[in-house]
């Protein structure tokens, strides 16, 4: 009779991943060490980039604290701590109305609620010309839930205070105009978006007659208003802060996409679309987050943002040339239309009369953004 053959000892289910939490170690300590490098020398713009691709390929992780302000053109060095407030008094127009949003949100921890208030007064405050009186960055309901994950994450009242500082003067900057009307156009790239990634899905939608305001949270909060999981609202804003400011609506439109058997099975009606559109939003497993992402960035590199409104015409013609004449004064060692085009949304919705602000946004958007970003998808 022969020996009885020993049966395999199986890994236990929760030791049964040893090589991908092996390679997670690894991409952490890769990404700690590019973060310490830039924070410990002049920073590169080769530096920059990497760190930008990281954040939208595999995430920052616990890094962001450092990392986000990089990624938005904030000063290295700056000590996790510095939370010394300059000034209490920021009066502007919708002070009382910070005060409303900031007491219905901040759902992770209330008693952060006076730095909030701080954080968004003073934001909007220092946007204030002291000489004329006249204000530049203008509030809008959403801007608090942005807000309140920056200080969230970053913990320091004075680094969150910078990075979102820099944003509403860039990423956000048609957000805090004196109206939306900027940024209601820019919806109407999720239809484009929307046909190139499902033309059945495209055609069903349109034909309920629906407009694309369904999507005008995707802009104004990054998802952060309907999303209550930190690490997930953390994880999107490593690709927002680190892309083009137009980035969310690829992510919405691969919502849309993900929920398409739902949305097919609606009914094709004004009301019924506008309210099932509405309240889709990215899915609060980390697994599903992760093949959205992958998705949006394939989309991003099949239909990038220079190529969407190509029937604008003369309109988008002339913002392309002061887009060129900008980064012939600031662009430095950047080339062609990657770069004239990476930042062209911040400005080409928002009509001549701002072209003066547009143009000053968009030299120090240059100054640390090279705008060739090529993503290594997942």
């Amino acid at each position: 009779m022969g020996k009885k053959r020993r049966k395999k000892r199986s890994s236990p289910p929760d030791k049964g991943g040893p090589k991908v939490e092996r390679g997670e170690r690894d991409n952490h300590d890769q990404t700690l060490r590019l973060v310490n490098e830039l924070l410990s020398s002049e920073r590169s713009p080769d530096g920059v980039k990497r760190l930008r691709q990281v954040a939208v390929v595999r995430g920052l992780g616990s890094t962001r604290r450092f990392a986000w302000p990089i990624l938005v053109g904030c000063e290295v060095g700056v000590p996790a701590n510095a939370g010394a407030r300059e000034g209490e008094d920021f009066e502007h127009r919708d002070a009382q109305v910070v005060t409303c949003d900031v007491n219905r949100c901040l759902f992770h921890d209330v008693h952060k609620r006076p730095s909030l208030r701080w954080l968004l007064n003073a934001c909007v405050g220092v946007g204030t010309n002291s000489e004329s009186g006249e204000q530049d960055v203008y509030y809008y309901q959403g801007l608090h839930d942005i807000a309140s994950v920056l200080l969230l994450v970053l913990g320091s009242e004075r680094v969150a205070f910078d990075v979102l500082r820099h944003l509403v003067k860039n990423h956000l900057r048609d957000c805090t105009r004196s109206d939306l009307v900027p940024v209601l156009e820019s919806l109407d790239f999720v239809f484009d978006l929307l046909k190139r990634a499902d033309p059945e899905l495209h055609d069903h939608v349109r034909s309920s007659g629906v407009p694309c305001h369904f999507a005008l949270s995707w802009r104004l909060t990054w998802f952060s208003h309907d999303m209550h999981n930190l690490d997930h609202c953390a994880r999107l804003f490593d690709i927002f802060l680190a892309s083009h400011p137009l980035m969310p609506l690829y992510i919405g439109v691969c919502c849309l996409v993900a929920e398409r058997e739902r949305i097919l099975a609606a009914e094709a009606e004004f009301a019924t679309m506008h309210q099932l559109l509405s309240k889709i939003k990215p899915t609060s497993r980390s697994q599903q987050l992760s093949e959205l992402i992958r998705r949006a960035l394939q989309l991003h590199k099949q239909v990038p943002p220079h190529r969407l409104g190509k029937g604008e015409g003369r309109r988008l013609a002339a913002f392309r040339g002061l887009a060129g004449a900008m980064a012939a004064r600031g662009g430095a060692g950047a080339s062609g239309d990657d770069l004239t085009w990476a930042w062209l949304a911040m400005v080409s919705f928002s009509g001549l009369a701002a072209v003066t602000t547009a143009t000053a946004a968009l030299t120090s958007v240059l100054s640390f953004w090279d705008g060739n970003m090529q993503f290594q998808l997942l």
